[in-house]
């Protein structure tokens, strides 16, 4: 969709079942996760995307940005991972992150350490 005009603009295929979050920050690039337990960086103007296999057991519930090469999930099955453009997968990784029970939501405050 196009902010400004609220037009529609295109679509962008990837996923293999329904997205469950998206997060954007300054490039023109979105994160997303969902049902199919993929994470996938999506490179707007190139219309291209790289997939991250997450290896999760569940569905990725959420998704936000840390800054422009580094994200997190979190994920049905419990777990949170961080993640960098340079790895296909986590640079770190807590299962179990709240004793086994569904994360639902993470935040991130922008371009910090926290």
């Amino acid at each position: 969709w196009d902010l400004a005009t609220g037009a529609y603009v295109e679509s962008l295929y990837g996923h293999q079942s329904d997205i469950l979050s998206m997060d954007s920050l300054l490039l023109e690039r979105a994160i997303t996760s969902g049902y199919d337990k993929s994470c996938r960086l999506w490179k707007i103007p190139e219309q291209t995307q790289l997939v991250f296999k997450t290896g999760a057991k569940a569905a990725l519930d959420c998704v936000r940005y840390v800054d422009d090469g580094r994200w997190v999930t979190a994920c049905q099955d419990g777990s949170v991972a961080l993640w960098s453009l340079k790895k296909k997968k986590p640079i770190a990784k807590r299962d179990r992150a709240h004793a086994g029970r569904w994360v639902t939501s993470v935040a991130s405050r922008i371009f910090t350490d926290l």
